[in-house]
């Protein structure tokens, strides 16, 4: 008698594994990102650009996964004005500091910010044209 039962336990174990590397992307980012960059309130209190910006500014430079979350990445470790991508953001807010993670869950971050649903409040369109002189894509 075959043991039928072992690949379809294993299928589970890798259906079941992929949201959890989801929900880790999910979990990373609100533990080191959403208090400065969640929200969709445009205000003086902000702290830094909401995350559906970051987003949108490096998908439309790094259109790809990969490029993109190797571009995530390596602002989140070492921002630099030469690595910018939202001088407008910088202007206002000042450069951000570091973060202080390994490469893995900065990439989980930077996946978890790529594959984001995230929706633009009413103002942003005003916002994106008055910074450049366009609407947003």
């Amino acid at each position: 008698m075959t043991n039928k039962l072992g690949p379809v336990a294993l299928l589970a174990a890798i259906c079941l594994s992929a949201p959890a590397a989801a929900q880790s992307g999910i979990a990373l980012y609100e533990d080191n990102c959403a208090a400065c960059h969640g929200g969709y309130e445009m205000g003086d209190d902000r702290v830094a650009p909401p995350i559906f910006a970051v987003q949108g500014h490096y998908l439309s430079a790094y259109p790809d996964k990969t490029t993109f979350t190797k571009a995530i990445v390596a602002w989140a470790k070492d921002p630099s004005l030469a690595r910018a991508r939202m001088p407008g953001a910088i202007r206002r807010f000042g450069l951000m500091p570091a973060v202080e993670l390994s490469d893995e869950d900065a990439a989980k971050i930077a996946e978890f910010i790529y594959d984001g649903q995230f929706d633009r409040p009413g103002w942003y369109a005003d916002h994106y044209r008055q910074e450049h002189g366009k609407a947003p894509k």
